[in-house]
């Protein structure tokens, strides 16, 4: 599957067999009997695990091996994520989030010419979310998203990237032009690599405003007034809908509007996604 970041959230019964497969490879629990493994497995020594965990991935047919699933009520994850937002069942914590522009590219597949394959490959990407063959509703979404979004690759890889992103080394921006700011180039940012390296650039210059988020983790203010020099990071709210767009030498407000509509549609309908 080519979902990324928020996979889609599934059933328990999905990864199944992911954990038997990890059992299985796992001499001390491998004889063990369904239902009465995860003691066991409990008690193996951590480079045992990793061994197993190790030859296991190998088998598995999921991009991601293990992924947090719906556990039912009482659970961690009792529902689906958009259905617990909408109840207003989640934790009221400060929370930093964003994405980069074109998340999407690294997931999706560079030969997609056509509405069918864009169709097979999400359709596939929701199932087993979805019934075999897909509802009728997830259908009509899937004409409506393909609809909203255009030409093919780049179309595609948005669909991913606004499902997955944005609902909810040195120079390293100048990344492959296909694939633009994709998923994980701004990492190096994060950690100020490129400020480190002691590049007096544009680019030094935007990784040394990331501290941002030290200031956040030490004390849940990115505007602590510690750290660079720095624009001001305002509160995202229902009145105040502004993000902080990071682009170079322009660490700016700007409104949250990144395709609306589109954006808004998928919210709508988003468990059919898994999300």
């Amino acid at each position: 599957m080519f979902f990324g970041r928020t996979t889609p959230v599934y059933d328990a019964t999905r990864r199944q067999q992911e954990w038997n497969n990890f059992v299985l490879v796992t001499p001390a629990c491998a004889f063990h009997l369904p239902g009465d493994t995860f003691d066991c497995m409990r008690k193996v020594d951590l480079s045992t695990l990793i061994s197993a965990y190790t030859v296991s991935s190998k088998l598995s047919p999921e991009q991601f091996q293990f992924v947090p699933v719906i556990d039912g009520e009482g659970g961690i994850i009792p529902d689906l994520p958009s259905k617990l937002i909408s109840a207003g069942n989640f934790s009221k914590i400060p929370l930093i989030t964003g994405a980069n522009l074109d998340d999407g590219t690294f997931f999706t597949p560079q030969w997609v010419s056509n509405d069918l394959e864009i169709e097979f490959l999400l359709t596939e990407g929701a199932l087993p979310w979805q019934l075999t063959p897909p509802s009728a509703t997830f259908l009509d979404a899937l004409d409506r998203i393909l609809e909203l979004l255009s030409p093919e690759y780049k179309r595609f890889a948005s669909i991913i990237g606004d499902v997955n992103f944005h609902e909810p080394p040195p120079h390293l921006a100048v990344a492959n032009a296909c694939l633009g700011v994709t998923h994980g180039t701004d990492v190096p940012y994060f950690y100020g690599t490129p400020f480190a390296q002691g590049l007096k650039t544009a680019e030094g210059e935007l990784s040394l405003a990331m501290d941002y988020v030290i200031s956040f983790v030490a004390s849940l203010d990115p505007n602590d007034g510690k750290g660079s020099q720095r624009p001001n990071w305002p509160r995202y709210t229902a009145d105040n809908q502004v993000l902080l767009q990071f682009a170079s030498s322009n660490t700016t407000t700007v409104p949250d509007d990144y395709r609306a509509e589109q954006i808004a549609y998928l919210n709508s309908v988003s468990s059919l996604f898994g999300q």
